[in-house]
């Protein structure tokens, strides 16, 4: 997946709906474009596992 750990996971009920953020720690020599593409899975991810998701964010920080 490319994510190596992930610290301050937060969800928040906005009406009816579920919104959140997550910060996640990839491998320091990932370009930009390896960072989206794993946050974008991520995101994907997360929406299909939580039914009332309406938006997530992930924060990307690299390892080391």
């Amino acid at each position: 997946s490319g994510v190596l750990s992930h610290t301050g996971l937060r969800l928040r009920w906005t009406g009816e709906k579920i919104s959140g953020e997550v910060v996640i720690k990839i491998a320091g020599g990932q370009s930009v474009t390896d960072g989206h593409n794993i946050s974008q899975k991520l995101e994907r991810s997360i929406a299909e596992k939580i039914e009332d998701i309406d938006s997530i964010s992930v924060h990307i920080e690299p390892n080391g």
